[in-house]
Order: C-alpha cells, then structure tokens, then sequence
C-alpha cells in the first residue's frame, strides 16, 4: 500500500528496478558515470529504472545510502521514496517558506491599504482628516503601553529634554510593529490568536525598561521613569477594561 501512494521503498527499486546492463542499452559506455571506472567482474554495470542510466553496482550502494540518494544523480528522477526524516524536513521547510510568503503577502497588502486609507483623509474637507487620522492612531496604539509614557513623558515632565538619548517615539513604534508581525504570523494556521491584554501590557512595561533604563544616569530621573512606567500601566489596563471594541488583529 506504501509503494502505492508513497512511491516504492529503497529495498523494492534493489529488487525489481535495478537491472543488468549489457551492451546494447544506449546510455551504456563502458565506463561509469559516477567512478568513471571502466566495467569489469568486480563492478558490474546495471541499468537503474525509470530513467535508464548505467552505473557499477557498488558506486549505485553507495550512492542511494547518501542524501538526495532517492534521485537519479544524472537527471534527477525520482527512484524511491525518500527516507521519512528527509521528507519531514523537506515539508518542514515547504511550509516555513509558504509561511512567510503569506506572511509578506499579508503586509504588503496592509501597507497598500494603509496608504491608500491615508491618501483618503488627506481628501476629506474642513481638516476631518487630522481629526480621523488622530482617532485611528489613538484607537491603533491604546493599547501600546509606550503610547501612555509617552504621552506623560512628552507632556507632563522634562524627561526627554534632561535624557536626549531616550528614543521612547520611535521604541513605541518598534513594539507595535513586533506584536503586529506576532498576530499577522498566527493568521495562515487559524486565525488572529488574541494576545491577552495583560500580556501585551506587561511585555511593553518590560521593553520600556530594558531599552531605556540604562540610558538614564540619573537616579532621580529613573525614579520619575518609573513612576512614568507605572502610572502609563495602569492607564492602560483602565483603558482595556472599558474599551467596548475587541482586538481587531490590528491593535496591539
């Protein structure tokens, strides 16, 4: 039943699809296409089916036993079905590949509706685009703890101004890109898996503080980050607890 649906085993192309060679078979040339050692009574030419190339006897064991032993390595018919190992890593690295091509499809898809979605408010009247394209930020970043110590940061202390080297704008949009990448790869094998908000949360409470706590020296402003850190948490978490819109994928 395997050899019927998965193709012959090694031991059956042994036995029935390796045939002697005698001299009149057309890709016989008394010499073999992978020693290049002429044919004699210690290496005998047999001819390999489907594709009908001659090779020694011997040189044929040694090459089947190595990996791609399964191709003829002339024209790379097929002979035998590939060992399971070999044939799980291949569907492995089938289905990477397929993976992140649906992936790319996907983003670029999302850029071209982004874009397009942009160009569509820069077109509306009496400033109605900034006011919509601020609410579609808002409503994208609410739940991206960067977006509240930020905001605090930006607005309410001189933080930025004392520690320049704070990138929190730009490690804002970096973590959102990371949790969106997280649920666009979910999206081939079922679907966006929401990320519990707690977990979204926390996991940017941890970014901010490893990719800025060291950038601060002084130990008063690390103290007001921080408070900065906490306080953006737990507007956060208030913000999740009573937002009546679910995740759409998109906010992270």
């Amino acid at each position: 039943m395997f050899d019927k649906y998965l193709g012959i085993s090694k031991q059956t192309f042994l036995d029935h699809h390796v045939v002697p060679a005698n001299d009149n078979d057309r890709l016989k040339d008394n010499k073999c296409s992978f020693c290049w050692d002429a044919y004699h009574e210690d290496h005998h030419a047999v001819r390999v089916l489907p594709c009908n190339h001659v090779f020694g006897r011997e040189c044929l064991i040694t090459m089947i036993n190595a990996p791609n032993g399964d191709l003829c390595p002339i024209c790379r018919a097929p002979l035998f079905r590939p060992a399971l190992r070999f044939s799980l890593k291949a569907w492995i690295v089938s289905g990477i590949l397929r993976l992140c091509l649906v992936i790319i499809s996907l983003v670029l898809r999302g850029t071209t509706l982004i874009h397009t979605f942009s160009v569509s408010l820069d077109c509306l009247p009496f400033g109605a685009g900034g006011i919509l394209r601020g609410s579609f930020g808002f409503y994208i970043y609410s739940s991206n703890v960067f977006f509240y110590s930020f905001l605090l940061i930006d607005s309410l202390t001189d933080l930025q101004g004392r520690n320049p080297q704070l990138k929190i704008g730009q490690n804002m949009a970096k973590y959102w890109l990371w949790m969106f990448f997280t649920n666009l790869a979910t999206y081939p094998i079922g679907g966006y898996i929401t990320i519990p908000k707690i977990v979204r949360l926390s996991s940017g409470i941890l970014f901010i503080l490893i990719t800025n706590w060291s950038k601060i020296p002084s130990y008063k402003d690390r103290f007001i980050f921080g408070v900065v850190v906490l306080v953006s948490l737990l507007i956060g978490l208030l913000v999740a607890a009573i937002s009546p819109v679910k995740s759409l994928g998109i906010r992270l």
